[in-house]
């Protein structure tokens, strides 16, 4: 069972310039093809799954959080106890990448089933905060400056750039851009563009964040990182 220590994280430092409510999203939906396969969420990296270093810095930032997966569903579930709520690729739009995966946590935010415990969770939920499940070393204040930035400019999407590049897949979205749902956008984008994550979030005209720290940005890809990291 994950557990959380909501204790460790001081937010009284976010920007509060505007309100906003956080849902947040752990995209594990992938093949893990450069791992021969495994589901890379649940692979141990120092003594705990990797989805577990995700869901311990997003779960005192937002509400509901969601997991991204497509793979191995039960396990996820006696991993979790249930307390995260496990969205699978819609059919219509699987194997887009990351992309499949952000789409399916809009659509539960955005449009909850009448059985699904997030029924009109809607109405609360502002912006989507992002995390792949394979950087277990990024820390809360990652996170915490997405969403000070997200509190300052509600309108705008966030997302990381360091030394070495983008980092897409750490990022901040609001549920709505100029009017429209970002389901819709990201829906028709899906439908007559490639799935490349910058390039839906230059149609969004999102905005990068700086992060000093390159180590803290490591994707684990390979199992050789699993002893060494």
């Amino acid at each position: 069972m994950l557990q959380t220590d909501t204790s460790r994280v001081d937010t009284s430092h976010i920007n509060n310039t505007s309100s906003i409510s956080v849902a947040g999203l752990i995209l594990s939906g992938g093949q893990g093809s450069r791992m021969g396969g495994v589901e890379k969420g649940l692979v141990d990296f120092q003594g705990k799954p990797m989805v577990g270093y995700a869901h311990a810095v997003l779960a005192p930032l937002c509400s509901p959080l969601l997991l991204s997966a497509n793979r191995q569903i039960d396990d996820y579930i006696a991993l979790t106890s249930g307390e995260i709520d496990i969205v699978q690729d819609i059919p219509e739009f699987q194997d887009k990448g990351p992309l499949s995966g952000i789409l399916a946590g809009l659509e539960r935010i955005q449009e909850p089933i009448k059985e699904h415990r997030l029924e009109n969770i809607d109405a609360q939920c502002s912006h989507l905060l992002i995390s792949p499940c394979d950087t277990p070393l990024v820390p809360s204040e990652l996170f915490q400056a997405l969403i000070s930035k997200a509190h300052a400019s509600p309108n705008t999407a966030f997302y990381i750039q360091s030394d070495s590049g983008a980092h897409p897949l750490h990022a901040i979205i609001p549920t709505s851009i100029k009017g429209e749902k970002t389901l819709t956008l990201l829906r028709r984008f899906l439908q007559n563009h490639a799935p490349k994550v910058m390039s839906f979030y230059q149609l969004i005209n999102a905005q990068s964040i700086v992060w000093p720290n390159e180590s803290e940005l490591s994707n684990i890809n390979h199992s050789s990182q699993l002893s060494t990291s």
